[in-house]
């Protein structure tokens, strides 16, 4: 059973960090828009604005949540979990990866710097 739950998590932090690391081409990147306080991890496994994005925030934030939902999607149904929990654990992991001074929203719904 503890195999399993290896196996699993494994293969939810591998298909979370092909995800959080794949920002596309765009004029701002992940790490850059995360380094300058414009998004910040939720607990919900997706990204969020801190702040009033601008139109290039927002369509980075949704490019970028369209992508984590479908490879969510992908590990919920290869392990047989409801996509809200796949959601929650990567949220956890996101959140956890996220570097000092970058935000992470709390689970009462404010943003803090990590």
């Amino acid at each position: 059973m503890k195999t399993g739950i290896k196996q699993f998590s494994l293969w939810l932090s591998l298909a979370l960090c092909s995800v959080l690391f794949s920002g596309g081409v765009m004029a701002i990147d992940l790490q850059a828009a995360k380094a300058q306080g414009l998004v910040g991890e939720m607990t919900s496994g997706y990204l969020g604005a801190p702040k009033p994005p601008t139109p290039e925030v927002s369509s980075l934030i949704t490019d970028i949540n369209t992508k984590r939902k479908a490879k969510y999607q992908q590990v919920a149904q290869k392990v047989g979990k409801p996509l809200k929990v796949i959601e929650q654990l990567a949220g956890e992991k996101a959140i956890a990866k996220t570097r000092p001074g970058n935000y992470i929203q709390t689970p009462q719904g404010r943003w803090v710097k990590k």
